[in-house]
Order: structure tokens, then C-alpha cells, then sequence
């Protein structure tokens, strides 16, 4: 049955609606322990869309090898639109993201040259890179992003990347 633990409040200031989808994770994965990634991805799709009225589209891409090039492969993801199946490491925003290992945020997608449209009332971007386990020597692989897209110019900022960055560490690996 469903457990009102992990349940949000929305409609809050941005830094207290963060803190409560960090507590509804929390309630979340300690509820339903052993959650796998996907699992984990959707729980944070659906708090950050409830929470941010302004997000049109949510949603991860997963990091695939074939034939020897990277490419970001749709994974769980909420929006009114398809999409973007699979995009190439350094294409569009989400492959920058990917490529760079660095968080992007674009202000507004209409100066971005190379932005990838699905949805025409895309105004502005952040993409997250998700990085996997540490390797033996330390290193960590982009394993996927995480992609939120907004319908007004301007829509991310310094709290959003802080926020999603620790969000993405803290719960998918």
C-alpha cells in the first residue's frame, strides 16, 4: 500500500521544495528498500515535476555504447511530449552534458545553437550528468543525465544545479 511518508508538500520556496523532495526520497528508497536504478530515476522524475510548475519535461537519458560511439538513450521520463530517442555524446545539450561531464544550463534555448527541439515550448534547459560507482583508480563514468526543461526564459539557476547535481548523487549511486 502506499505510505503518505513519502508524500510531498509542493507550492514551496525553491530551496524548501528541494529540501522536501530530498525528504520524500529519503522516506521513499527507505521504504521500498533495494529500489533499482530506474525505479529511483522515475521517484525523482515525478517529485520534480510536481514540485516545479514551470517544468514541462523531465526525464534521463542513459549512456549506451553501440558500435563503439557513446550515444544517451531515452530512459524514465515525464512530460506531454515524446522524447529525443537516442542523441550522440556532444550533440545538443544533453550530449554536451554528457561529453563535457558538466552541468549545463541554458538560459534560453533559442540562442543556443546546439540545442535539440522536441517541444516547441521549451524555453530554457539544465542538463545533469549522472555519474556511476567509483572505478578501482577513482574515476567516474557518466552513466546518464538528467534533463528538465522549462517553459520560461531563464528558468534554472546556481540553486537548481546545486540542488539537482547533490539530488542525482545522493540517490542514483
Amino acid at each position: 500500500s502506499c505510505s503518505r511518508a513519502y508524500r510531498i508538500k509542493t507550492g514551496l520556496e525553491k530551496n524548501e521544495q528541494y529540501r522536501e523532495i530530498r525528504r520524500g526520497m529519503t522516506a521513499y528508497v527507505d521504504i521500498y528498500k533495494g529500489l533499482d536504478l530506474v525505479a529511483r530515476m522515475s521517484a525523482l522524475n515525478v517529485y520534480l515535476k510536481m514540485s516545479f510548475e514551470h517544468i514541462g519535461f523531465v526525464g534521463f537519458y542513459i549512456t549506451k555504447l553501440v558500435n563503439d560511439e557513446k550515444t544517451l538513450h531515452i530512459g524514465p521520463f515525464q512530460g506531454h511530449v515524446f522524447a529525443t530517442g537516442i542523441i550522440p555524446y556532444g550533440k545538443g545539450v544533453c550530449g554536451t552534458a554528457a561529453e563535457q561531464a558538466t552541468t549545463q544550463i541554458v538560459a534560453d534555448v533559442s540562442a543556443c545553437d546546439n540545442y535539440i527541439a522536441c517541444d516547441n515550448e521549451t524555453k530554457s534547459e539544465i542538463v545533469v550528468p549522472v555519474f556511476g560507482p567509483a572505478a578501482a583508480d577513482g574515476a567516474r563514468d557518466v552513466v546518464a543525465v538528467l534533463d528538465v526543461d522549462s517553459g520560461v526564459v531563464g528558468g534554472f539557476d546556481e540553486v537548481d544545479r546545486r540542488e539537482l547535481e547533490a539530488l542525482c548523487a545522493d540517490f542514483l549511486y
